[in-house]
């Protein structure tokens, strides 16, 4: 039993956690700005490198380049969101991918993203 625990923790991806974004509270939206470095502009570009989940009340950003793999997983959100509603947009030149979070209760003020444990 224990060389099967030992083979899934080999398999298991190794991410660079990101912790700088950032991001504004605009009423019914809150708004995420997440840069990267340089070398990941050209894996910004693929669709197939770039993977953003959003979820009742988290998300996961992960992206993946040759050398490197980047992720923002943030769970609990503040608040909860309207999943069908979120989109992200990617901005190669500069690096950098803007998430648009549409809350579920749109009045309600976030002074941060994630909720305190």
């Amino acid at each position: 039993v224990k060389l099967e625990v030992d083979s899934e923790s080999i398999l298991e991806e190794k991410f660079i956690n990101l912790k700088d974004y950032l991001f504004t509270d605009e009423g019914e939206k809150v708004k995420l700005y997440v840069t990267f470095p340089e070398d990941a502009a050209a894996s910004l570009s693929s669709k197939d490198c770039l993977e953003v989940v959003f979820e009742y009340q988290s998300l996961d950003l992960k992206l993946r380049t040759a050398t490197d793999k980047y992720r923002l997983r943030i769970d609990p959100l503040f608040g909860s969101i309207d999943v069908d509603q979120c989109k992200h947009r990617v901005s190669v030149g500069s690096c950098k991918v803007s998430l648009t979070l549409v809350k579920r209760h749109k009045n309600r003020n976030w002074p941060s993203v994630q909720k305190p444990r």
